[in-house]
């Protein structure tokens, strides 16, 4: 701001600088797409460790190259990754209590398709004053002793519940497990009761190898789905598809990264002997990563 002179001397008035400094931008951002037995299908979920990935997508899994190549991103540095669960046929397990014929129909579902879910109950109590109940999650492995891992007080069967504690809500906010349907007929809470959830089923394996043309149809499904919900993120800089190896496929994903301003990493053939002379595909934003590593499994 100005000086205001008050005296005879000498004044120094500091004037903003027309140079800004550059903000770096983060450069190892990876972005994996693969099949998982559980995790999220409807967005790229950003993590930070593997133990992050351990906790939404099941962590190692013989099944899964996806899981393999992202444990390896961290175990060598790796602090940030984007991943895209494909899935094929999955299901969701879910747990119904009441019914409509009574008013008291609510459906509690597991937050993402797959059998992982088949492993928890939910329980459902009548708590005073009327009108209000506790809801428990309860992690029931087989062979094991039954755990509350989630609770939840002084909840309400309305929308328009006078305490802001409509179940929907409190779960939607809260849960890491679980979600709740309530039609808007339903104006009684169910009966006391605890209820398996039942049904979850991840669907068919995706390898791109082994089952390469259903790998393919979920990893281009086009909209808003597949490699696409890389698209609605701030940025990411690698791509990694694990195991996918066909040059068609290659050069879209090659297109898809000089459009995001990213750089895919792709693998060759598990047969190569030698390392290829060329990536068999046209673009400028990705390179061959060769050769494979045989690791022993740790599971």
């Amino acid at each position: 701001m100005p000086v205001t002179p008050t005296y005879p001397g000498v004044y120094i008035e500091e004037v903003p600088s027309g140079v800004h400094t550059i903000t770096g931008v983060a450069t190892s951002i990876a972005a994996f797409v693969g099949w998982a037995p559980q995790g999220p299908t409807d967005e790229a979920t950003l993590i930070f460790s593997w133990a992050s990935y351990e906790r939404q997508f099941g962590g190692l899994d013989p099944r899964s190259r996806l899981s393999y190549s992202v444990n390896q991103f961290f175990l060598n540095g790796g602090q940030m990754a984007y991943i895209v669960r494909l899935v094929n046929s999955a299901k969701t397990a879910q747990a119904v209590f009441g019914s409509a014929a009574t008013n008291d129909l609510m459906t509690i579902k597991a937050l993402n398709d797959g059998d992982w879910a088949n492993a928890y109950r939910v329980a459902i109590k009548n708590s005073t004053p009327a009108g209000r109940f506790q809801l428990q999650v309860i992690y029931a492995p087989t062979g094991g002793p039954p755990a509350v891992v989630e609770s939840f007080n002084n909840l309400g069967i309305s929308s328009s519940d006078p305490q802001g504690r409509f179940v929907v809500d409190v779960l939607t906010s809260n849960s890491n497990i679980v979600s709740a349907d309530v039609p808007t007929a339903t104006t009684k809470i169910p009966a006391d009761i605890t209820t398996s959830l039942t049904g979850g089923d991840p669907g068919k394996v995706l390898d791109p190898i082994t089952a390469k043309a259903d790998f393919e149809t979920a990893l281009d499904a086009g909209g808003t789905v597949g490699v696409n919900l890389l698209s609605s993120v701030d940025i990411f800089n690698l791509l990694c598809v694990p195991g996918e190896t066909d040059t068609t496929v290659l050069g879209k994903l090659d297109a898809f990264c000089k459009d995001n301003r990213a750089f895919l990493i792709a693998d060759a053939p598990d047969t190569t002997a030698t390392l290829p002379s060329g990536p068999g595909f046209t673009g400028n934003n990705s390179a061959i990563y060769f050769p494979w590593l045989d690791r022993k499994s740790v599971v």
